[in-house]
């Protein structure tokens, strides 16, 4: 499997808490490779791309994600979005081999 980087953001510390973190966990105990969930609560309002930049910098995972705290994923669907990613089709999991994340 793929390495992932997933970078979670809420508005506030509250709103990150919504992420449904369990899932992800489960997810990630039965995926080979390494993934990295970082959940963030945006107390300042620091523009996403400055986080996302920030973290993108940090990891070195083939496929990078950034997603709002209230995403639900749904079965398959971080399987999807990283086969898609791979392929360059997807830009909110963005494969690293295809560019950095835009700054808008």
């Amino acid at each position: 499997m793929i390495d992932l980087t997933l970078v979670v953001v809420g508005k506030d510390d509250a709103d990150a808490t919504s992420f449904p973190m369990p899932d992800c966990i489960e997810w990630c105990n039965q995926t080979e490779g390494g993934t990295h969930i970082l959940v963030f609560g945006n107390n300042c309002g620091t523009p996403l791309s400055v986080l996302a930049n920030r973290e993108l910098n940090r990891y070195e995972s083939e496929v990078f994600g950034l997603c709002h705290a209230d995403v639900v994923f749904g079965r398959g669907a971080l399987e999807a979005f990283i086969v898609e990613a791979m392929r360059g089709a997807v830009r909110c999991l963005h494969a690293r081999r295809h560019g950095g994340l835009l700054s808008r």
